[in-house]
Parts: structure tokens; C-alpha cells; sequence
């Protein structure tokens, strides 16, 4: 059985209802990354949002709330960035997808694809071909989706925290 969802556009004063599906994601990201994510999830989550009110403020953000009834069952963050890239020719601006989630009981009912479908149109209106996104290296159904839509892989971020050697989560 499928559940209907709704798109909109969203605003810094629905940044609380993005709660349940950033932990969601945080928490998949947790079992994904040999890097340690930022802890306890109260800690990670207050510093997601003002890192996405500092976007607001700074009227660099879009966001987009799937909804399935009354609640949010996924978000698109995206952030407009001025300029080109020092190391990419991304033009005049480019956009970043800082952050897409769909909370657990909402996958596999499209909201993920609809919601970079809608991204997608946001772009084009603003005259903003290019788009990044920052991709777990071991999250490999986010990695098929990207691809799927024309996305490409850039560069590889590799981290040393505190002098000490990573190891990947057990598998």
C-alpha cells in the first residue's frame, strides 16, 4: 500500500518539523561512515539547524517538505552558492544539495526522487544548471540515485580526525 505524498516549498520556520527525518538520516549516515559523526543526536541536530538558519538568513536556501498527511515525511535542502567554484567551472552560481531525507516508514514511495524532481525544477526557474552533493562514500542507493540523475563523482573527501586512524564500521 502506498501513501500519497505533497511537495511544497518550505521556510526557516519549518526547520523544526525536519527533526525526524534528519535523525533518520544521521542515524543511517552513523551506520555508514568510518568517520565519527557528531554526537549525541540533540548536538548534531542543533547544529543542522543553525547551520540552515544561517542559509535563511543569508537567503542562500531552499527547502522542500514531502508530506504525507500532516507530517513531514522528507526534506530537500538545497543552498545557492554565488560564483564559481575554485576548482570546478560551475559558472556564474551553482546549488547545492546539502541535505535529502525521507524518514524510514516514508521510503521506497518515490518522495526522495520527487523531491530532487522538484529541486530540480526550482534550478532551472533560477537559472541554475549546476548542482553538487556531498554523498557518504559507503551510501551506495544514494550514489545510484545520483547517478541516475546525471550526477557525477568530483572529488573524494577524506578526513584524519585528531591525528588518529579511521577504520570502516563492521560490516
Amino acid at each position: 500500500m502506498s501513501a500519497a505524498f505533497e511537495i511544497r516549498p518550505g521556510s526557516a520556520a519549518d526547520i523544526p518539523e525536519l527533526k525526524a527525518a534528519f535523525l533518520s538520516l544521521h542515524d543511517h549516515h552513523r551506520a555508514l561512515s568510518a568517520v565519527a559523526l557528531t554526537e549525541p543526536d540533540d548536538r548534531a541536530w542543533a547544529e543542522r539547524v543553525r547551520t540552515y538558519e544561517q542559509y535563511f538568513a543569508e537567503d542562500r536556501a531552499l527547502l522542500h517538505l514531502a508530506r504525507i498527511g500532516a507530517r513531514c515525511a522528507g526534506y530537500a535542502f538545497t543552498v545557492l552558492h554565488p560564483g564559481s567554484d575554485d576548482t570546478f567551472l560551475l559558472g556564474a552560481g551553482y546549488a547545492e544539495l546539502y541535505t535529502l531525507a525521507v524518514v524510514p516508514e516514508s521510503r521506497g514511495l518515490g518522495i526522495g526522487t520527487a523531491l530532487l524532481d522538484v529541486v530540480d525544477a526550482a534550478l532551472a526557474d533560477a537559472a541554475i544548471p549546476n548542482l553538487t552533493v556531498a554523498v557518504m562514500a559507503q551510501n551506495d542507493a544514494a550514489i545510484r540515485l545520483y547517478r541516475r540523475r546525471g550526477l557525477v563523482p568530483g572529488e573524494l573527501v577524506m578526513y584524519r580526525i585528531g591525528g588518529g586512524m579511521a577504520s570502516p564500521p563492521d560490516s
